[in-house]
């Protein structure tokens, strides 16, 4: 197996004493060698997490200390902006939603630059460790060390097999239109699977002019318009308002179920935030990317940007990664 030489970064977001704590560390697979780390810390009540609970951590010297949030959100920015084009996988330690929403943060500060230079896709440890059954894991204050179990980790799921009667057999696959990154939701599509049997599926919608706002920009709306709306997406049922909790409605019939997107950040991962789910999803594109396989798209079958067809689109991908782990030796 070939190794790239591209750099792999490690995140994780802890708390010391009052403050919250970012931590990174890159580093190259083929030699194993961490070349850079850091960190960087604000006072904790500065950066609401929601329900989350963050390890604690070690506060190393050369740590850098912010006293505000968009201090925190900048230092952090400029750390991964000249990292992002030379970066094979980005690996967050802590749950992926929490890495999620502080690059959400982050972007909202300025907008019109970042809108599509977050890490996409977020390769969650955790998740990985999920499917993988590595039950040992434990977590350690070091985040090189973290680094280097995810290069054994990814090793392990390319030469060990998984039997598929261990995966959680339920999964929501779930779609998110709007308009743009960082406008209002219009549309989501939803998939709930029994393993390869889908048991329900379709779109909630709402009327996608009572979703748009002013800081719409123009290329977005055009773009929108173009590719999204271009779809018959069915019914309108819903307000603007109504339609996250009509989805959440439907997520509540299937107690412990997976969530499965395609490309979760930023728009799924907003729309869990805003129920408050707090479980971590599936972002099938870091599974693919970890697993260096590609997949065609059939877009008679799966037309894109129709979020019922991304949805289903997703979950085929999922199973099919859970094949290919399930297969190889």
């Amino acid at each position: 197996m070939m190794i790239c030489d591209r750099r792999d970064l490690a995140v994780h977001f802890g708390y010391n004493r009052g403050n919250i704590v970012f931590s990174y560390a890159g580093g190259f697979e083929r030699t194993g060698e961490i070349d850079l780390s850091g960190q960087i810390s604000c006072p904790l009540p500065k950066i609401p997490l929601g329900d989350h609970k963050l390890n604690k951590i070690a506060i190393y010297r050369g740590c850098v200390h912010v006293k505000s949030q968009r201090e925190f959100l900048e230092k952090i920015w400029e750390t991964w902006s000249p990292l992002r084009k030379n970066t094979r996988s980005f690996i967050s330690i802590t749950p992926a939603s929490i890495t999620y929403d502080v690059f959400w943060r982050a972007t909202k500060n300025n907008p019109n630059e970042r809108k599509f230079s977050g890490p996409n896709p977020i390769t969650d440890l955790g998740q990985v460790l999920q499917i993988s059954h590595k039950s040992m894991w434990k977590f350690s204050r070091k985040i090189d060390a973290h680094l280097k179990q995810f290069w054994e980790l990814k090793n392990d799921l390319i030469i060990i097999p998984i039997p598929l009667k261990k995966i959680s057999p339920l999964d929501i696959a779930v779609d998110v239109e709007a308009w743009g990154l960082m406008g209002k939701i219009f549309s989501i599509g939803y998939a709930v699977f029994h393993k390869d049997k889908c048991l329900e599926s379709g779109r909630l919608n709402c009327e996608p002019d009572d979703a748009f706002s002013r800081d719409v920009t123009n290329d977005d709306a055009k773009w929108v318009r173009e590719h999204v709306l271009k779809h018959d997406l069915g019914k309108v049922d819903y307000s603007p308002s109504k339609l996250i909790q009509a989805f959440k409605k439907i997520t509540s019939k299937y107690n412990g179920a997976r969530f499965v997107v395609e490309r979760g950040y930023p728009l799924e991962a907003r729309l869990f935030k805003l129920l408050k789910i707090t479980r971590d999803f599936i972002d099938v594109c870091s599974l693919v990317k970890l697993l260096g396989i590609e997949l065609k798209r059939d877009t008679e079958k799966y037309p894109l940007h129709d979020p019922l067809h991304d949805a289903r689109w997703a979950h085929c991908q999922y199973r099919k990664c859970l094949e290919v782990i399930q297969d190889r030796r």
